[in-house]
């Protein structure tokens, strides 16, 4: 996926974002390196830019860069087999990759110890994996990745239709006519001489980049890159494909049928490619279209009309082309020819009028926010400097990208929008409901070093006058601010029969408050360059504003107006509703949601508090009234028990003066009045022996497998031992069940396992999709997995890798403002704090694989244990008959 390109108007904040200090060098074999150094935390980012993508692939080939994606993790002579990923979470580093149809990339993450293990990987397997790949290990991942088709495209709502649209849009011979994932056949025809072709074609120093990001010593890091990635031979100089811009000389109409509970319809146009004169202003006009309820097209689908359930309009931008995207799910029993209509006249008159100046700069503010968040990790930074290098030359071009946006006017936006939506050629792609699915010198590698010790950025603690607990991390280094309001009230106070009410509580909440409308309010917040929103969780719901620090507290008082004097308008009571009542129905056709909702119902009871997803279901949300959420609003919204969690560049004590002055006067229950005293029972269920829950999907391809295993409440001791063993069982990409079920079986394109705290419980989840002829294979090697690690058969080995793993994650919740608010909120929810982590770290290290193998011998005990299929119930019976 492209990074979408985004705005910066501030001088400062422009300064700041065009200063990311770095070094760039050449090898003697080509190889551009870039490296930058962000001594913040203990961490570092290793990002490669292979220059091949989808586009150059062979005719009879669709899917190749992809394939090869999946196999550049497939080991070499040195690293043989899963080496790559075991060295590397060994080492507590993560890694991953991604194909567009234009380039490659891989991005490994680590603590800063593990960095010369990560050059020495990458600089081996550039060399020298090609000519490792033999046909057991290309049959091997050509099954995973048909997997990841299955589970990406096929069987969920409107992928068919999205695996069509390129061939749809782009010419036969246009680079971009098939999808980057490719088709089944041919998947299956790839060989093994085409693979290393490949590899040798493209996979070579010179036509690849390689940038360094985070804490590191400049000169030992390039003598190492030199020294390892130097013995690399250069390829042949590559030759990359190009195609002129797609010209439509007619509107297209395609109608597919697919299993789905809303008709969509996509209105796609060609627009300028990436770069190019008109794309920034694509870019914008989209916003300006569909963003938030004030934009034309909501208004007039969604506010005005009801005629749609969602709209969007987006610049998909790529080198050789883009494509500008309207899409719409039409209400029931509405026409997608009236859903058309309508939004034709709205780009008619936005091209006759064109957007205020005020609409305009309300997107450039947004996306000023946007941008800046972006550089707040080394992970994003190496791979912003990777791409800006790929499509500029020059890694640090913030200012000439962000130049594209800042000379766009309304004028100019006039001009493109009829350059572009003012043609007649379009392609208009449909999905009609149907309940039949469509068919269709690296020698010697390092060592990892010591971990350095970690200290967590820790907080000033306040409280305002109202008893509001407030927790303040100062972090400075980018003029942006993050704060969370949490209230000590979730979904499982959802009343009997109304599921759904806290979540839809929450979302009123914010849409408008105080004197302005939802749109009034919207855009009060987009020109702030901050957004207002809200997740609600089982037991905590948590208001979350992120803002520009130089607007923090123009913006506290919108929050304050939201949370204080929510409007509640009915009008956008009905939309809301309306909007959250398609995303359910689209949700129920997702097997995975379906798989979480049947289990949460066999785990807890179908009357306990958790058995319900958090929005509810169509049956529980429909029935509910403005009055119900103005209620629940009055009883449980209040300061008691309220945590603030806030973070950026701010001062704590101005930050207090200005909560004071905004929340201070948040009056508390009544004189004489108690609050409600909530508690959570215990599952009622915990000791019956295992169920087994069938969810029916007639025709699926995949089987959701989903266990649902009972563990310890999280205040139980040996909670970081438990933790541990799930992360071997199923934490990693080579963790015990990912390595039996995707890399060593290929029936999956993943499986993992995690605990989830439900206070006063725990539970463990071990899930996966597989292949529905595998389904009985599959089940079979997860409970053999749970025998095996129940036996005690932890090593110091796969303690170590845990461990390392843990680490890492640990710090990587500190690399973002989010993050850091993210983490002090769970760590509370808990009763723990940020000043507990440096000492669980190194209680951690005392730990001894004898004392996982002790907790693994409990940890999987399926006594009052559920097993959750979703698929094809017949044919699952079919092989469940033959189970032993």
């Amino acid at each position: 996926m492209w990074f979408r390109p985004v705005i910066l108007l501030a001088a400062s904040a422009s300064a700041l974002a065009q200063e990311i200090p770095y070094e760039r060098f050449q090898l003697e074999n080509g190889l551009t390196v870039i490296l930058h150094e962000d001594h913040r935390q203990p961490q570092v980012a290793v990002n490669t830019w292979y220059w091949v993508g989808a586009k150059e692939e062979e005719v009879g080939r669709s899917g190749f860069a992809h394939l090869f994606e999946h196999l550049m993790f497939r080991g070499t002579e040195r690293a043989p087999g899963s080496s790559f990923d075991d060295l590397m979470e060994t080492g507590g580093g993560w890694n991953n990759a991604s194909t567009s149809q234009d380039r490659t990339n891989y991005y490994d993450i680590g603590p800063s110890e593990l960095l010369p293990t990560l050059l020495w990987l990458e600089a081996d397997r550039m060399q020298a994996l090609g000519p490792n790949i033999d046909q057991a290990t290309l049959d091997n991942e050509r099954e995973v990745v048909r997997n990841e088709r299955r589970q990406s495209y096929e069987d969920v709502p409107y992928g068919q239709a999205d695996l069509a649209f390129q061939r749809l849009f782009y010419p036969t011979e246009h680079p971009y006519h098939i999808p980057v994932i490719g088709s089944h056949a041919d998947l299956v025809a790839a060989t093994v001489e085409d693979v290393r072709q490949f590899f040798a074609t493209y996979y070579v120093p010179n036509n690849a980049c390689l940038v360094v990001a985070g804490d590191f010593d400049p000169g030992a890091t390039r003598e190492r890159i030199e020294r390892y990635f130097g013995a690399v031979p250069r390829g042949d100089d590559v030759q990359h494909v190009g195609a002129p811009p797609v010209v439509l000389d007619s509107r297209r109409v395609h109608t597919l049928t697919d299993e789905v509970p809303f008709a969509r319809t996509e209105i796609i146009w060609p627009s300028p490619p990436f770069l190019t004169e008109g794309d920034a202003a694509m870019d914008l006009i989209g916003e300006l279209l569909a963003a938030g309820v004030s934009s034309p097209l909501v208004q007039a689908l969604i506010v005005e009309s009801s005629l749609a359930e969602e709209v969007e309009a987006y610049q998909s931008s790529s080198a050789l082309g883009s494509e500008f995207i309207i899409s719409a799910l039409a209400s029931p029993g509405v026409s997608l020819e009236e859903v058309e209509a309508v939004i034709e006249r709205e780009v008619r008159e936005f091209l006759a009028e064109g957007p205020s100046e005020d609409g305009l700069n309300r997107q450039k503010a947004l996306m000023e926010a946007q941008f800046l968040r972006r550089l707040e990790s080394v992970e994003e930074k190496a791979d912003l400097l990777n791409r800006n290098q790929f499509h500029f030359g020059e890694p640090d071009s913030f200012k000439r990208d962000l130049d594209r946006y800042r000379n766009t006017t309304v004028d100019s936006c006039v001009e493109w929008g009829r350059e572009v939506l003012g043609q007649e050629g379009r392609v208009i792609l449909r999905v009609v409901p149907e309940k039949t699915p469509l068919e269709d010198p690296l020698a010697n590698m390092p060592e990892v070093g010591p971990s350095p010790d970690f200290s967590p950025p820790l907080p000033e603690r306040l409280e305002l006058s109202n008893g509001i607990a407030l927790e303040v991390f100062t972090q400075d280094q980018i003029p942006l601010v993050e704060l969370n309001l949490v209230l000590p009230v979730g979904s499982a106070q959802d009343p009997a029969g109304k599921g759904g009410l806290g979540h839809l509580a929450g979302q009123m909440l914010v849409e408008a408050g105080g004197e302005r409308d939802a749109g009034e309010f919207a855009a009060a917040m987009e020109r702030l360059g901050a957004d207002l929103s809200v997740s609600v969780g089982r037991r905590e719901t948590t208001l979350h504003l992120r803002v520009l620090a130089r607007h923090l507290d123009a913006a506290l008082d919108l929050m304050g107006d939201a949370l204080l004097k929510p409007r509640l308008d009915p009008a956008d009571w009905e939309r809301v509703q309306r909007a959250h009542l398609a995303a359910l129905r689209v949700q129920a056709e997702n097997p995975m949601a379906q798989a979480r909702l049947a289990g949460n119902r066999a785990f807890f009871g179908a009357d306990h508090p958790y058995a319900h997803l958090s929005g509810g279901t169509p049956e529980t949300v429909e029935p509910l009234l403005l009055n119900d959420v103005a209620q629940w609003l009055s009883d449980l919204f209040r300061p008691e028990g309220v945590q603030i969690f806030a973070a950026g560049a701010l001062d704590p004590a101005a930050l207090k003066d200005s909560l004071e002055r905004v929340l201070g006067g948040w009056a508390g229950l009544a004189s004489g009045r108690e609050r409600r005293v909530f508690t959570i029972p215990k599952p009622a269920r915990l000791t019956d022996g295992p169920r087994l829950v069938f969810v029916d999907r007639p025709g699926a391809t995949q089987t959701v497998i989903r266990f649902i295993i009972p563990t310890p409440a999280e205040s139980v001791p040996g909670r970081y031992a438990r933790e541990l063993v799930t992360t071997i069982l199923g934490g990693t990409y080579t963790s015990r069940l990912n390595a039996n079920l995707r890399m060593d079986k290929a029936i999956t394109y993943g499986a993992s396992a995690t605990l989830v705290n439900a206070p006063p419980v725990g539970y463990l989840i071990a899930a996966a999709q597989v292949e529905t002829q595998h389904t009985a294979l599959g089940m079979r090697e997860f409970m053999a997995e749970f025998k095996r690690l129940g036996a005690g058969a932890i090593d110091d080995e796969e303690l170590n890798k845990a461990r390392r793993s843990q680490r890492t994650s640990r710090i990587e919740e500190f690399a973002t403002l989010g993050s850091i608010l993210s983490a002090a909120q769970e760590l509370a929810s808990f009763g723990r704090t940020v000043e507990s982590i440096a000492p669980e770290l190194e209680a951690a290290d005392t730990l001894e694989a004898s004392d996982l193998n002790a907790a693994a011998k409990t940890l999987l005990d399926m006594g009052g244990g559920v097993l959750v299929l979703v698929g094809d119930k017949a044919e699952i019976m079919r092989q469940l008959s033959e189970f032993k």
